[in-house]
């Protein structure tokens, strides 16, 4: 099978799903069911330096958003999201002495953890306007479900980085 954008490489961090799993049980959806489908399993999810695919991972969110019924997961999945799960990434984050120096540190390093999209910004004196420009669609199952995914992603890079400078 041809696999051009890498969808299929096992290269996203399992903690991105562990976090998932976290907000899921919260909804009382049990893990073996979230992870329904999806090629992964409760022994992936422990293993602190598992990997999974992209195409793993859209299929747990895929799964995540018709289970919870939440439309806006992706926000909350975005603001629940923890520096520490992008590794030792998430680490450099927290030791930027400020956020332009953070937001560099994003654009220089962000396609080591996120390959869908790539991120710019501008600065005006009060406002920082983040823009996230496809690199490849975004699709799995119909047009719904993709445009669905879709949103979940940007929602969840939004909010994660809005988390992550509050933090700052």
């Amino acid at each position: 099978m041809q696999d051009p954008f890498g969808l299929f490489h096992e290269t996203i961090s399992i903690s991105y799903a562990r976090l998932l799993l976290e907000i899921c049980e919260k909804y009382d959806i049990s893990a073996a069911i979230l992870l329904d489908n999806t090629g992964l399993s409760l022994l992936n999810i422990k293993q602190h330096d598992a990997k999974m695919s992209a195409h793993q991972w859209s299929k747990l969110v895929a799964n995540a958003l018709r289970l919870t019924g939440n439309n806006r997961l992706g926000i909350e999945y975005g603001s629940a999201l923890r520096p520490t799960a992008h590794g030792s990434l998430g680490f450099a984050f927290l030791s930027c002495v400020d956020v332009e120096t953070a937001l560099n540190l994003c654009q220089q390093f962000f396609c080591t953890r996120i390959q869908s999209f790539i991120p710019n910004w501008t600065f005006d004196e009060k406002l920082v306007y983040i823009y996230l420009d496809d690199v490849h669609p975004v699709k799995l199952g119909d047009e719904q479900q993709s445009q669905q995914l879709r949103v979940f992603l940007i929602e969840s890079l939004l909010f994660g980085g809005i988390h992550l400078l509050e933090l700052l």
